[in-house]
């Protein structure tokens, strides 16, 4: 990996770190049953940034938005029961992939 991409990988990894860390504790289910974290109920798909999808709001160009070096989409895949996340900078190059369990731990 180039050092002109060590920063925004940096920035993903804190970004992921800081998502699966305040993650909300509940599912609903009341006193019923134990609490799953948000990061379990993350649907297979692919996500779009809010701040790529601002920008792309504001200029009107898929090409001016993707501009901005920051992960654009990420992909949350479900491979053997683990939640696995891919995020994508400016639709092309890839970034460190996560895989995690039901509570957002990588063990």
């Amino acid at each position: 990996m180039s050092a002109r991409w060590e920063p925004y990988v940096l920035v993903a990894l804190a970004t992921a770190a800081v998502g699966v860390a305040v993650c909300e504790p509940s599912n609903g289910a009341g006193s019923d049953g134990p609490a799953r974290p948000v990061v379990a109920r993350l649907q297979v798909g692919e996500y779009l940034s809010a701040r790529y999808l601002q920008r792309l709001e504001a200029s009107l160009s898929p090409l001016e938005a993707a501009k901005l070096l920051v992960v654009s989409m990420v992909r949350v895949e479900r491979p053997g029961g683990r939640i696995h996340l891919s995020p994508l900078f400016n639709f092309h190059e890839g970034g460190p992939e996560f895989d995690l369990d039901d509570y957002g731990t990588s063990g």
